[in-house]
């Protein structure tokens, strides 16, 4: 199939789950995830969101659902496993206190939460009438919440699928890249980043561990390519480093501010490293890029447009 076809058969699906199936069916054995010493082939995962899918239904999930999971693994199934029933899912930052999810529950209109620990799962129904949405929504992000109780920002699968090619084509995401990431799947940049190497058809690395020395040694170990951290992580990592690492190609990041001693350090341990900044919020889709090559760039240059932004 040419990669004109790829792309539009990508394009023309509904949600996440329907995009994993699709991969699973194009090359099930490829490993699409590896989470410290756990690895998942395309169609292991997909099996995974296909089990839960069933038990989800039979359970009586339905409308706009907050996610509780233990890991990365549990979130991901979970968002991937609602969407193939017809649900949102809308992962929950950790650490939120029982009222705290209550509020978000009650305030935004949701339907309940799916709790996932391990292999237990369980749904609370709110009670809660189930609202009507005028675009076809199939996931909800919160925001910070930094002024209140957080919101709910409902996307459709067009709104991030849609553009996965643009951003795609500046940070070189493909079927090759090997992308390091770290952090829970409710932090956008996060989610963005895993779709965006899900819909290439690569791979995916990462950590429950808050240890740098492990992150390298799974970086080395899994031939990483592609790294997407937040600043303060990358320059925590790039001080643990044993040495310099030239298999990273690619390193994006945005949230935080690179200064100039961050990207001195990072151009000296990823020395084959193209280090680009981007600026908007990836639940809304990205705005502006800069490749920093320069150590003493202008830190209020906000680079250029990515095409199709006014």
């Amino acid at each position: 199939m040419r990669r004109q076809d790829v792309q539009a058969a990508k394009g023309c699906l509904h949600d996440y789950a329907a995009l994993i199936r699709w991969q699973a069916a194009w090359q099930p054995q490829k490993v699409f995830l590896v989470a410290d010493e756990e690895k998942l082939t395309y169609d292991a995962l997909w099996r995974r969101v296909a089990a839960m899918a069933v038990e989800a239904s039979f359970l009586g999930v339905r409308g706009d659902i907050l996610v509780l999971a233990d890991d990365f693994i549990g979130q991901l199934v979970s968002f991937l496993a609602l969407q193939a029933i017809g649900a949102r899912p809308i992962l929950l930052h950790h650490g939120m206190e029982p009222e705290e999810v209550r509020a978000v529950q009650r305030e935004n209109g949701l339907q309940g939460i799916w709790r996932c620990a391990g292999a237990s799962h369980l749904f609370e129904p709110s009670g809660l009438v189930e609202r009507t949405h005028e675009e076809a929504d199939v996931l909800g992000v919160l925001s910070s919440g930094s002024t209140g109780t957080p919101k709910v920002m409902y996307r459709t699968y067009a709104s991030w699928a849609g553009f996965f090619p643009v951003q795609d084509d500046i940070f070189q995401v493909c079927a090759d890249t090997v992308m390091f990431l770290h952090g829970s799947l409710s932090f956008t940049g996060n989610m963005n980043s895993l779709l965006s190497v899900l819909y290439e058809g690569g791979t995916v690395v990462t950590s429950g561990l808050m240890r740098c020395r492990h992150w390298e040694d799974l970086m080395r170990c899994h031939g990483v390519n592609c790294l997407y951290l937040v600043p303060t992580k990358l320059h925590l990592m790039g001080r643990a480093m044993h040495g310099p690492y030239a298999g990273v190609s690619t390193i994006f990041t945005g949230s935080q501010l690179l200064t100039p001693d961050m990207l001195r350090q990072l151009q000296a341990v990823f020395p084959a490293a193209r280090i680009l900044l981007y600026y908007g919020a990836s639940e809304l889709n990205y705005i502006t890029y800069a490749v920093c090559d320069d150590p003493d760039r202008d830190s209020a240059n906000l680079g250029r447009p990515f095409p199709g932004i006014g």
